[in-house]
């Protein structure tokens, strides 16, 4: 219940298909909707927004992580078909190896942009670059 009322208060579902969207989008991020996104999270006024994304982002990380480790059911994780597609997708697009360091880079880069007080906004458009090399490069 606490996890629905923060998803609410953030405008959570609005943030997840946006997340969502720009991570199955790549390779071929749309940079104009990413630092979009980004201005739209990163607001010192919007730590529910904030936190909101960066959690969904990792998820979505950790999903397509879980879909190439165990063949995690994406469906059962929330995903459309479409949405599942994609993230399949992208987890054969990189090593399983490659995928957890990104994981593990972008948890990183959000809970220092949090203890520091970092650019928000730079390190959702670092993550987000990281997982568009990623996905284009394999590496």
């Amino acid at each position: 219940i606490g996890r629905a009322l923060s998803l609410a208060e953030s405008d959570g579902l609005a943030i997840r298909r946006d997340v969502v969207a720009l991570i199955a989008g790549v390779p071929g991020l749309d940079m104009a909707a990413a630092s979009k996104f980004a201005d739209r999270v990163a607001r010192r006024d919007g730590d529910a927004a904030w936190h909101t994304a960066t959690d969904l982002a990792t998820r979505c990380l950790a999903d397509i992580v879980g879909s190439g480790a165990r063949g995690t059911n994406l469906a059962a994780r929330g995903y459309t078909d479409p949405e599942a597609a994609a993230l399949r997708r992208l987890g054969e697009a990189a090593s399983l190896d490659r995928w957890v360091e990104v994981w593990e880079k972008t948890s990183r880069l959000f809970a220092q942009t949090d203890s520091a007080s970092l650019d928000r906004k730079q390190a959702m458009l670092s993550a987000l670059g990281a997982i568009e090399t990623t996905a284009r490069t394999g590496v």
